[in-house]
């Protein structure tokens, strides 16, 4: 109980350090303790720094528009895929593959309606390739990172990627 207690507690001085540092001028002892965090807890930069989570997020929600089901389903469905494709198992790098994988997919997938409900009624020429072109490059996309995600599972390539120093340690043909 006293775990669940301290968790929330960190949840909520965080959420307000959060605010305090997203002022015009915030406190240089604010921006030190958020500097801190973010070295004890390597990935807690994901809570608001991760830009392909908010890209689907966003992406989910204009989709959805305000059908919250349909907002909770596609979420849920996002999650479902990325478990069927080994996230939580995987490393680094195919994580991110995955997550890249299930960006395109809600992409292509809202290409598909864009472009069936722009073929349901009358369209220029111009307006029927905008929308061919569209879905096409759609499909390039998703199935480009179909593959790289399923060649680099195959390989095995253990990979240790740090983003934020740039830094690629390459273990090839290790076990």
């Amino acid at each position: 109980m006293s775990t669940e207690l301290t968790s929330k507690d960190l949840a909520r001085e965080f959420t307000e350090l959060s605010k305090r540092i997203d002022r015009a001028k915030p406190q240089q002892e604010d921006i030190d303790k958020w500097n801190e965090y973010l070295k004890q807890t390597p990935d807690l930069w994901r809570v608001t720094g991760d830009l392909s989570d908010r890209a689907l997020r966003r992406m989910i929600k204009q989709c959805a528009g305000d059908s919250r089901d349909v907002e909770m389903s596609m979420t849920h469905g996002v999650e479902t895929i990325k478990h069927k494709l080994g996230y939580r198992q995987a490393n680094q790098l195919v994580q991110l593959l995955i997550e890249h994988v299930v960006v395109c997919w809600l992409h292509l997938s809202r290409a598909q309606l864009i472009y069936v409900d722009g073929r349901s009624h009358s369209i220029t020429y111009d307006e029927a390739d905008y929308l061919e072109r569209f879905l096409s490059a759609s499909q390039r996309r998703f199935l480009r990172a179909c593959d790289t995600l399923v060649r680099v599972q195959r390989q095995g390539l253990k990979m240790q990627v740090n983003i934020a120093q740039q830094q690629v340690v390459d273990n090839r043909g290790t076990t």
